[in-house]
This record gives structure tokens, C-alpha cells and sequence, in this order.
């Protein structure tokens, strides 16, 4: 065997033992990023309220979002913040831009993730109501978050997200939370309304009082 077919012969086994990983990094990248990945957690919307076309809009948008959320896709999510997109985080930092707010939820999901003996099971979205105004929408609601597992606790918050329309399309532009921890025995609106038992995949977008 000449010194060229002993050099090939050593060279093809190292290039594809090389190559094995980066294939199946790959294929794990592709899979994180499904948009038709079955929900992490429960993703529910209770109580929609519209009073115009473009309002029943945001509001799908913002289910849209959640729903990303709730499959850890972060491809999807982007699609939906706008490149000046601002946020205040925990202990009000204010976040600007579009890729540090990518970055700040991408690590609230990773963080939570983490914690292997208190799963995330529920996220859940009350009377969420949009008000627009030309290209701005300001879209209120009450949001929940149900950890189960060895350390049960449930949290609850107050939120506000400001959207844009750009080119046709809503994009969240801003956003604040005030996360706070309450009682498990708390009753969502949901829990005490029996009306309100159903499937929170299909918004009735009941008109604003």
C-alpha cells in the first residue's frame, strides 16, 4: 500500500466520526424548532374580548405568541416582535431591542426548564381585551403560571402588551409583567365560572361591554 491509500485510510474514518455530532446537532436544532411540536405546558385563552376586526387580530396574535411559549419555539416567536421592541424584565430592568428581548425570554424558558422536580404544567391567559387605535394596539390581561411537582406554587400578573402594525402584519413592540406568587387554592376565572370550561383553542371573541 502506497503512502496516498494510507493517508486516505486514516483521514475517512476520522471525517465521519467528525461528522456524526454535527448531524445529530442538526437534527436536534430542526426538532426544538417546530412550530407543530406538541405544547410543553397547557396553553389556555379564557374570555377573549374585541370590539373591531383589527382587535380580533392582535388578539390571535398575542394566542399565537402564548402558544409558542408553551412549545419552546422560539422561531415562531420571532416572527411576531418587532426590531425596536422594548420590555421590562424582573426587578424592572428595561430591555430594548429585539434580540434582547428574544435573549431575556430564552432564558426565562431554559431557567424553568431546569427545574426538573417543579414543571411548568400551565399557562393560562384571562380576558385578554385589545383597544386600537390606527397602527397601535394596547392589549390588557391577567395572566397564570401553575408549577406542580415537589414544590407546587402558582403565580399571577397583571399584564400589559403594546403591539405595531408594520407591513400588514401585528407585532409586539412592548410589554410588562408584575409576576407575584399567590395561593395555590386561588380560583382562576376559568375555575369559577362554568361557562367559561371550554375549549380555550377556540375563541368566541365575545364584543366588549
Amino acid at each position: 500500500m502506497n503512502k496516498t491509500c494510507k493517508l486516505a485510510t486514516l483521514v475517512v474514518p476520522i471525517l465521519v466520526l467528525t461528522t456524526i455530532p454535527v448531524q445529530a446537532l442538526a437534527q436536534k436544532a430542526v426538532v426544538d424548532t417546530k412550530s407543530d411540536a406538541a405544547p410543553v405546558c397547557k396553553i389556555s385563552f379564557v374570555d377573549p374580548h374585541t370590539n373591531c376586526k383589527e382587535s380580533e387580530c392582535v388578539i390571535e396574535t398575542l394566542r399565537t405568541i402564548f402558544e409558542a411559549y408553551g412549545k419552546h419555539d422560539m422561531k415562531t416567536v420571532a416572527q411576531y416582535i418587532a426590531e425596536d421592541c422594548t420590555g421590562f424584565g424582573e426587578n424592572h430592568k428595561l430591555i430594548i431591542g429585539k434580540e434582547a428581548v428574544l435573549e431575556h425570554i430564552t432564558h426565562n424558558i431554559e431557567e424553568r426548564a431546569e427545574i426538573k422536580d417543579s414543571p411548568l404544567l400551565s399557562y393560562t391567559i384571562e380576558r385578554p381585551y385589545a383597544q386600537v387605535t390606527g397602527d397601535t394596539a394596547i392589549v390588557t390581561f391577567i395572566a397564570y403560571k401553575q408549577y406542580g411537582g415537589k414544590h407546587p406554587r402558582k403565580l399571577c400578573s397583571h399584564s400589559t402588551d403594546i403591539f405595531v402594525k408594520r407591513d400588514g402584519k401585528w407585532l409586539k413592540s412592548h410589554y410588562r409583567n408584575n409576576w407575584r406568587e399567590v395561593s395555590l387554592a386561588s380560583s382562576n376565572l376559568s375555575d369559577s365560572d362554568p361557562k367559561l370550561k371550554q375549549d380555550p383553542y377556540k375563541s368566541q371573541f365575545p364584543q366588549a361591554q
